[in-house]
């Protein structure tokens, strides 16, 4: 059959050679081939076949086997049929004899998955036995879920168990149906999370089990619903509202880009972020933008203000007034998925609200630790959690430091009528005129120099504060952090705004098209900027280093520091300079213990032979091509290591 560069195979094709002795073979063009024998169809219901590459995103294979197993998957496509073999898998559990096991292969992301599919086989090795294959299928995408274990089927018996599983759901008309508060019966079984097997390598393990999640499986059609949901309570409405606003989005003409972003900025989602989107976020020092944070309940709360203009201010209608802004700042806070830094937003905007209900101001640093009280208290974890100590840092910088940062300078308004008068005498018309517009310009200038000094010295108080952190887990700094911070900052009130109208209006004609057209050009505004500071020279310094101990001294630096300003007792800032020479002298001295290193690691890897030489601050790093061609995951298991022996090169 000649495909005609189609790339699509009707399923009543394959339905009539189906069980016969008949084979067909499909010219994809270029040379490319596929061969279907009807006596190897397995399946009754025939639906249409994509060879596209972009519509395979697993690969599943079903076998049984004695032992564990490795296995190297082959594969070419019209735009990469020189690929040779591109991922090697390590199986480390072992199976037992005569029981079939699962594994799932995501190939969406490997080097050269692209184009259209020429040929792809699968090699197991073995050291002993046989294994035996019952099944190799490509499928297309997975629904990602976290879902709570009650029960499990151990060896003899049915057992209550307490825990979190992620779950891999083919995209299908069974798994469409799945909504919050399904409870299902599913055969399968749960692999642990791989803990890390290089030093310093990121303990996934660790974090998910921090979150109370224990294992993973992927899952195609071996699962069955047992009790649709049937729940009123406010978490299952809220988790619903929370889909239809997402269902809303993907429902736009924005770009597959601009939907991503949307749905981080407003809803807290990011599976949808591309990789490029969030590195450029990133290099640009605004990756608060991309989660529901401080900022965001703010603005939500001041919109909630705005709009409750015609309650009033008397002492009944304050606490109205004030129980709708709560409502409305954990419903936000609750369609974001009660992410840490929104908890500790909602938390903290709740107390404020309570005090402006009874005319009591409240301290900032007591709500602070008030919230941050009630959170652990609530989970205990959540002090692991990166989001949330990011989010505490960075609001007491900015309430310690930057208003001492902001008087730096004064922005007070200058009388130049009555500066000429006191020097002058009474000035003429003309005069006196040119003094007024002179003293409007002036005074307009001196306006916007203030605010933008504002937005700047809050940017500066909170990478301040938060600095130790992003050097620890990210290893990078933005250095044009204050650019796009003071460029679109200020526009997020719009950006917000834009995209709840969008939200409300999208079924009504003309009105839901501009709200769309105006929240498209906003981000196209956002990428602009992001883009230009992601590409100036030097936009991210990468590579950085600091192990706990200078973890430790640099947060105790920040809190000494923060004292001094707030008590000016000079002590603060001899010991915060004391804490930041030993800092730099402890790295001097790492730096010098390193250049004379000479070591020789192999890594522990799924995918092939990996070795490093260390000599000094350089390494050679040697390795198969196929392992070496999928960067990422060379930097996943190498990139701490290689830190933390400051090796850059």
């Amino acid at each position: 059959i000649d495909m005609n560069g189609y790339s699509i195979v009707p399923g009543d094709i394959i339905s009539e050679i189906n069980g016969q002795d008949v084979t067909v073979v499909l010219d994809l063009g270029n040379g490319i081939k596929w061969s279907i024998n009807g006596l190897d169809i397995t399946v009754n219901d025939i639906d249409d076949i994509d060879f596209d590459t972009t519509k395979v995103h697993f690969l599943h294979i079903r076998m049984k086997t004695c032992v564990s197993s490795v296995m190297e998957i082959y594969y070419a496509t019209d735009l990469e049929p020189q690929t040779e073999w591109i991922r090697k898998y390590a199986q480390a559990q072992l199976i037992s004899s005569g029981e079939y096991e699962d594994y799932w292969f995501p190939l969406f992301n490997t080097p050269g998955w692209k184009g259209k599919l020429i040929s792809i086989r699968v090699d197991p090795f073995l050291d002993e036995g046989e294994c035996d294959v019952a099944l190799i299928e490509l499928l297309g995408a997975k629904r990602k879920a976290t879902v709570k274990v009650n029960m499990a089927h151990l060896p003899e018996e049915w057992k209550t168990v307490n825990g979190k599983a992620i779950l891999y759901f083919t995209i299908d008309s069974l798994s469409e149906t799945l909504q919050y508060g399904d409870v299902l019966l599913i055969k399968t079984k749960l692999r642990d999370i791989n803990a890390p097997k290089n030093p310093y390598e990121f303990d996934y393990k660790k974090y998910l089990s921090r979150k109370k999640i224990y294992g993973n499986a992927y899952i195609s059609n071996q699962y069955s619903i047992v009790e649709k949901s049937n729940r009123r309570d406010i978490k299952t409405i809220v988790y619903k509202l929370r889909q239809s606003m997402i269902d809303i989005v993907n429902s736009t003409s924005l770009t597959i880009q601009e939907k991503g972003i949307a749905e981080a900025m407003l809803l807290g989602w990011d599976e949808n972020l591309d990789e490029d989107t969030q590195l450029k976020f990133s290099n640009a020092g605004i990756s608060h933008l991309l989660c529901v944070s401080g900022l965001h309940l703010g603005i939500i709360a001041t919109m909630t203000v705005w709009c409750l203009f015609f309650i009033g201010n008397s002492p009944k209608r304050r606490i109205i007034k004030g129980c709708i802004q709560i409502m409305v700042l954990w419903l936000f806070a609750g369609i974001t998925g009660l992410a840490p830094s929104a908890s500790r937003a909602a938390t903290m905007f709740s107390l404020v609200v309570v005090g402006e209900m009874f005319l009591s101001r409240t301290n900032i640093y007591n709500n602070l630790a008030t919230s941050a009280l009630i959170l652990l208290v609530a989970d205990p974890y959540l002090v692991y959690d990166i989001g949330f100590q990011l989010s505490y840092f960075a609001v007491i910088g900015i309430a310690s430091l930057q208003p001492a940062l902001y008087n730096l300078f004064s922005f007070s308004n200058k009388n130049w009528i009555e500066t000429y008068y006191n020097k002058n005498g009474t000035p003429s018309g003309i005069v006196y005129r040119f003094l007024t517009i002179w003293q409007w310009i002036s005074n307009a200038a001196r306006w916007l120099a203030s605010k933008i000094w504002n937005f700047t010295t809050v940017s500066i108080a909170a990478q301040l504060a938060v600095t130790p952190f992003i050097l620890y887990y990210f290893n990078q700094f933005p250095i044009y952090f204050i650019v796009a911070n003071v460029l679109i900052v200020p526009f997020v009130g719009i950006i917000l705004a834009t995209a709840i109208l969008m939200l409300i209006f999208h079924n009504i004609g003309i009105i839901g098209q501009i709200f769309e057209y105006l929240f498209s050009k906003e981000i196209t505004f956002i990428d602009w900027i992001t883009t230009f500071t992601s590409k100036l020279p030097y936009a991210s310094i990468e590579g950085i280093y600091i192990d706990e101990l200078m973890f430790g001294l640099s947060i105790i630096t920040i809190l000494t520091l923060v004292l001094w300003v707030g008590r000016k007792w000079k002590y603060y800032l001899y010991t915060a300079l004391l804490l930041l020479s030993i800092i730099v002298l402890y790295g001097a001295y790492t730096k010098i213990s390193t250049s004379s290193q000479s070591k020789w690691i192999v890594y522990a890897t799924s995918k092939g032979l990996a070795m490093e030489v260390m000599s000094g601050n350089e390494s050679w790093f040697i390795t198969d091509s196929a392992l070496l061609a999928d960067s990422k995951q060379v930097k996943y298991f190498t990139d701490n290591y290689r830190k933390r022996n400051c090796i850059y090169k």
